[in-house]
This record gives C-alpha cells, structure tokens and sequence, in this order.
C-alpha cells in the first residue's frame, strides 16, 4: 500500500534524532511520502516510486527534490547518504529482493530497512471485511501493491549484515538499521 504500518515508526524516529552525517534521503518506494511526513524538514529528500499515479494523487513533487519513476531493481538510484526501504522488498520476488538489497547497501552509508514478517497474499483474510476491501481495491489499482515474497526473522538475519546495528521486531514489523 501507499502507506505503511505505524509500528516502529518511533524508533526510525530516534534514529534519525542522533545521525550527523545525513543531509540527503533516498526514499526508495516513497508510495504517499511517510518517511519525510515522520522526519524533520533539514533532510534533502529524493525518492523512487514504481507506480506514476501516486506522484499526483499524494502531490509528491512537493515532498520530494528529486523523484524518479521506476522498478528500483532495473534502474540507477539516486545518490545520498541514507537510503529507506519502507515495505519494499516484500514486493518483489525473493531471489530480485536479495539482489536489490545488496546493491541498496552497496549504494548508500546509511539504510533503514521496515518489512512486514511473514506478511503473504492472504494476510487479510482474518482482518475486517472493510480493511481487506481497502487493501483488495489499491492492489487492483496498483499491481505493484501485491506481496510476493515471505519475509521471517531467519531469512531476514541471514541476509542482513552485522553493520547493522539497529535489529528490533515491533510484531509484525522487523527493522534494520546500518
């Protein structure tokens, strides 16, 4: 979805609180702009978006410097200090999600990583029939939307280097900071 889950959005917060050496954000996957909305307006803010229609619907031209329309797996990502990876790799296949990891962490100093835990295409069905119409209607809208790979704590620790000193789960959120 355009938006993400609001768990463990306090401790990006503080996170971000204590860096020094931040000036410019590349938010990769940006959907209605969360991360600059949570952060404080000093940062330079550039962003990736795959799905055109959200850069009017959520007037993203006045959130972002720099925004650039694409598949982040295919295409040049903007230069910056930190990275965000809000609810991202959960979209694309495993194998293209390991892949676009590593090349996001070769690409920037800082990365914060939010994923949803074992979050799969039926993750609604024990939810309110109004919150699983929401979500059916923008993954109709938005293809791009729908989860294709599972993500767990294990999987998850495998792939993340020790530089990242942040690990915390906020039940059903992980988060990674380098």
């Amino acid at each position: 979805m355009p938006v993400s889950s609001p768990k463990g959005k306090d401790i990006i917060k503080n996170w971000f609180e204590k860096q020094t050496d931040i000036n410019t954000i590349v938010d990769l996957g940006c959907g209605f702009g969360t991360y600059p909305k949570l952060l404080s307006g000093k940062y330079i803010w550039k962003a990736v978006e795959i799905f055109y229609p959200y850069i009017e619907k959520y007037k993203l031209k006045n959130i972002y410097r720099e925004i650039r329309i694409g598949d982040i797996q295919y295409m040049d990502l903007p230069g910056g200090d930190c990275a965000i990876m809000g609810d991202v790799l959960e979209h694309l296949p495993e194998k293209a999600a390991i892949k676009t990891f590593k090349k996001v962490n070769r690409l920037y100093n800082h990365v914060v990583l939010s994923i949803p835990l074992n979050s799969h295409p039926n993750r609604y069905k024990d939810i309110d029939s109004d919150a699983a119409l929401f979500v059916n209607n923008v993954e109709k809208e938005n293809v791009f939307e729908k989860h294709i790979s599972i993500w767990t704590i294990k999987k998850l620790n495998k792939l993340i280097p020790s530089s990242y000193k942040i690990r915390e789960v906020v039940d059903p959120i992980a988060i990674f900071i380098k």
